[in-house]
């Protein structure tokens, strides 16, 4: 309702409405006499006239408020009102009213997120009060963003960290924090906090810090973003379509910032594509939706024994062991087992006799099509025994003879080896995985490796353990099995989706491989902790979409991130001979990388857009010079693709501009591109292809960088 005191009658108003009922009535009592300093115009009409002014601006504002184009027009874009005439309107409770008919509510805003580093003096087992304050500044504090209460640090994850004379400094530990209240103003910048209060103090503790920017800060929606998000609103509240997924998503999850499904039809589409008939046959079946979301993101940690059982995150029950067999007698590999060869289940499990081809071999590991997996997991049975063999030829499929000696033995029942080593290994079918040297991340969209490393190095390991922090770190990722390292920062490690269809979703199988080319077995049972870069809260959404009872009922539906890409510069630019003051590298550095992250996805980027944002921001800038733009897309398959740019930022390499893909000659080659004769990329066709395979495009990447990506260099 809107209060008498709200409306203002300015004189203006009154001399209008005066004019306007002396000429009404004018018309309707011809004969009367309504002329200035008549009775009837100076004890009726004037005093009618603040009644008819206050009705009229109340009919006004009520015509205004119920209007969302009149108010999206006069919506001042940096407040909450509506300036008509002379008078200005709080628009706020309006827009909420009129957008709520159409199931259309304003965003709360939400928290900051960030690691905090603590430094201790000891290493010791510390435990976190929830309502420990961790200042920022005197106005900005933190909380630990945990259920747990207390929050336990335990003395095992606190990790040395020494000089480089080796000398111990101290120990650190990272611990997830959250802003106290929803604003962009916790989206702070790295350092040191400004103090910690923590309830009955937190023992042998140094300090705390950030390393990287806090992010996912917003503050509550203005009621001009609420009417530009308001133009999906029309739409069925289903998961149907582009728009739909786009109005229902966004309205239930707060934190989702943009959409974009994709399905049937769509060249990115590519779990839908079948290729058991025949690779070189693209068959699409339809029937799947993947929605590619955009949210805040966070710093994920796992750790857990290197070569130890994961499950695979989707679930499917696609591998097949025979300790027994591969440990005990001859491995898979030796024993001439292929991909392509059928792996025929006589007895065992539910729905066999059946065959189920083999589409990758180990040496103690058979993985099946995912299209046709296993019906159930036999290590997961009471009684697990499969009677199994392998073979090409139908209908018996036992070719495949087990007996690597003078006998033959062509079918067998899988079982647990007789090595005490390996007694531990299930046989039979499984939905977990264990590979020499491989550690399995859990289902979340991977968007960057921060660190890998082994916590509890072996002595002999000396040379490549570091000194600061007494683990062996792996900083190096790259696209093949890693190969042995000698020196200190020189460890390589390799990230594969084997899943490749389902990558960046809560479906993607990621398996981080340390093992070395020669040695796979070298780090197996050692404990490797892995910090990432995910999407924050991405399993409410991802588990929305999947819900029977949400879902179309003919659609497979899966959430994902867009796959990243990590752009890295070093400008060179010049002062102005006049300058009083010099760059602050490092508040230009935040400039860069806020213009890069906060880029409209549906423009081009180039290199002269980053130094007009340079140059218009810092007046003591003369000169800002050509320079390279290097960047790195993680690509589906988990394999990382480098470019360099003079002009547009684009993972399409065309001599027109200026884009070169430098690393073709560490890329693998999928499968069907190397049975179609193409060995290295070099073209870009195959560029082109290879990007078909994994289901990329310009719509589901997403351009990223941070501050330590960003350097300078200044000239003359």
């Amino acid at each position: 309702m809107i209060e008498i005191s709200e409306i203002e009658v300015i004189e203006s108003d009154l001399d209008d409405a005066e004019l306007f009922l002396t000429e009404y009535l004018t018309e309707k009592v011809p004969d009367g006499n309504f002329s200035q300093g008549g009775a009837i115009r100076d004890l009726a009409i004037k005093a009618f006239a603040y009644i008819y002014a206050y009705l009229r601006g109340e009919a006004d504002r009520i015509a205004l408020l119920q209007s969302v184009m009149r108010i999206t027009e006069e919506l001042q874009e940096t407040s909450e009102t509506v300036t008509v005439g002379d008078e200005t309107y709080d628009v706020a409770q309006a827009v909420d009213e009129v957008m709520s008919n159409w199931f259309v509510t304003r965003r709360g805003g939400t928290y900051s997120y960030v690691t905090g580093l603590l430094h201790f003096s000891e290493r010791t087992t510390v435990r976190i009060m929830k309502d420990t304050k961790f200042w920022k500044t005197a106005a900005l504090a933190f909380y630990i963003d945990s259920e747990d209460d207390p929050y336990v640090v335990a003395e095992s994850s606190m990790l040395p960290r020494f000089d480089s004379k080796g000398t111990l400094i101290d120990y650190v530990v990272g611990v997830p924090l959250r802003s106290a209240l929803t604003d962009t103003s916790y989206d702070v910048n790295a350092g040191k906090f400004y103090k910690v209060d923590a309830p009955g103090g937190l023992p042998y503790f140094s300090y705390a810090e950030n390393t990287e920017k806090a992010s996912g800060g917003e503050s509550i929606e203005s009621s001009a973003d609420m009417l530009d998000r308001a133009t999906t609103a029309i739409s069925v509240r289903n998961l149907i379509n582009n728009r739909s997924c786009d109005a229902t998503l966004m309205e239930l999850f707060p934190d989702i910032t943009s959409t974009l499904t994709i399905g049937m039809a769509e060249p990115e589409m590519i779990r839908d594509r079948k290729t058991e008939i025949a690779r070189h046959i693209r068959l699409h079946t339809g029937g799947c939706y993947d929605t590619y979301l955009e949210m805040p993101t966070i710093q994920v940690e796992e750790s857990g024994p290197v070569a130890g059982f994961y499950p695979r995150p989707d679930n499917i029950v696609s591998v097949f062991r025979d300790p027994e067999l591969t440990y005990d007698t001859a491995t898979f590999v030796a024993l001439g087992v292929k991909a392509g060869h059928i792996l025929f289940i006589r007895d065992g499990i539910a729905g066999v006799p059946r065959g189920f081809q083999i589409v990758l071999v180990t040496d103690h590991e058979l993985y099946i099509s995912e299209a046709a997996a296993f019906p159930e997991a036999s290590d997961e049975l009471l009684l697990n025994e499969v009677y199994y063999s392998i073979g090409w030829f139908y209908p018996d499929f036992n070719q495949l003879d087990f007996d690597p000696g003078p006998g033959t033995l062509y079918e067998r029942t899988a079982a647990p080896s007789a090595n005490p080593l390996y007694a531990h290994i299930s046989a039979g079918t499984s939905r977990h995985i264990s590979r020499q040297g491989v550690f399995v991340l859990s289902g979340r969209p991977v968007l960057d490796i921060i660190s890998v490393e082994i916590t509890d190095p072996d002595s002999a390991d000396a040379a490549i353990i570091d000194p600061s922090s007494g683990t062996i770190r792996f900083t190096n990722r790259v696209n093949a099995p890693p190969i042995a390292a000698s020196l200190v920062g020189t460890s390589q490690y390799q990230l594969e989706c084997i899943n490749h269809p389902k990558a960046q979703s809560g479906q993607a199988v990621y398996c981080l491989r340390v093992g070395y080319l020669t040695n796979p077995s070298k780090f197996d049972g050692k404990n490797l902790k892995v910090t990432y870069q995910s999407l924050r809260d991405f399993n409410g959404p991802a588990n929305w979409v999947e819900r029977v009872d949400v879902r179309v009922s003919a659609a497979n539906h899966l959430a994902k991130s867009r796959h990243p890409i990590w752009i890295s510069m070093t400008i060179p630019y010049r002062h102005k001979a006049t300058a009083g003051s010099f760059l602050d590298e490092a508040d230009a550095a935040e400039t860069v990388s806020s213009f890069i992250n906060d880029f409209d996805a549906n423009d081009t980027l180039d290199m002269s857009d980053i130094m007009t944002e340079l140059r218009n921001t810092y007046d003591v800038l003369d000169a800002v010079f050509p320079f390279d733009i290097y960047y790195t897309l993680y690509s589906a398959d988990g394999q990382i693709l480098t470019y360099r740019t003079t002009d547009i930022v684009s993972i399409f390499s065309m001599v027109s501009n200026g884009v070169a893909l430098i690393n073709s000659a560490d890329i693998v080659v999928p499968a069907e591109m190397q049975e179609a004769g193409i060995t290295v990329i070099s073209t870009d066709d195959d560029l082109s292809y290879y990007y078909l395979l994994m289901g990329i495009s310009d719509r589901t990447v997403n351009y990223r960088t941070k501050v330590s990506l960003i350097t300078f260099a200044m000239q003359g």
